[in-house]
């Protein structure tokens, strides 16, 4: 399979599984900034799930269709994408829905440092096609000034860090008013599942998965 014809693949294959359910995150994203939103953050601290309460919010509240979403994951290792190639990317989508023109369309890179050289790729698209661009990377550029240097201030930041105890306890519908009496041993049990539960990444798809029991079988 060519790499144009595995882009399109990826993007409608996604797009077919839209609106995926997740629990909701303390942080929310911007829909309409006019720049380019960039969630830097550690590995497997939820940056992917926040896109996916973004797309969601977006089909939702009606403000686009599914077809003009633009979601890939660069860590997929079948793309390997690079400066030679990322056009390939606009190309793919354009022969999908040649009549849906890019301006109206919201992108979702996942893992954007994945690709190298992606900072020129990203700027021509701001410029030139498309003000509806969402970027997450994990590595110490995408954690640094070098990044809104790159991108030459056309970004809005929001770090993303793992699940916090305060959203681990919503997820499983604990009272943090430590103050009541009978909240206080329930918070005191949960804080030590929350400390020694596997990790919060872990424990956040557990929890997710118990309540909307996506993923039943995923080994955990």
């Amino acid at each position: 399979m060519g790499k144009k014809e595995l882009l399109k693949q990826l993007i409608a294959g996604f797009q077919a599984l839209l609106p995926i359910e997740v629990c909701p995150r303390e942080l929310t994203l911007p829909l309409d900034s006019g720049k380019i939103i960039t969630v830097p953050g550690v590995r497997r601290c939820g940056k992917s799930s926040l896109f996916l309460l973004t797309i969601n919010q977006l089909i939702r509240e009606r403000i686009i269709a599914k077809k003009q979403i633009l979601f890939l994951n660069f860590d997929d290792e079948r793309l390997h994408l690079n400066a030679d190639n990322l056009d390939e990317i606009l190309q793919a989508y354009r022969e999908l829905y040649p009549a849906i023109p890019l301006k109206d369309v919201y992108m979702f890179f996942d893992e954007v440092q994945m690709a190298d050289d992606w900072q020129p790729f990203v700027r021509r698209v701001y410029e030139q096609e498309c003000r509806h661009i969402f970027l997450t990377g994990s590595n110490s550029r995408m954690l640094s000034s070098e990044l809104a240097t790159s991108l030459r201030g056309r970004t809005l930041q929001y770090e993303e860090f793992p699940l916090s105890f305060n959203e681990f306890c919503n997820f499983t519908d604990i009272n943090t008013n430590y103050y009541v009496p009978e909240n206080r041993a329930k918070l005191v049990n949960a804080f030590k599942t929350y400390l020694h539960g596997g990790g919060v990444r872990k424990l956040y798809w557990r929890l997710h998965c118990i309540k909307t029991g996506f993923c039943r079988n995923i080994s955990l």
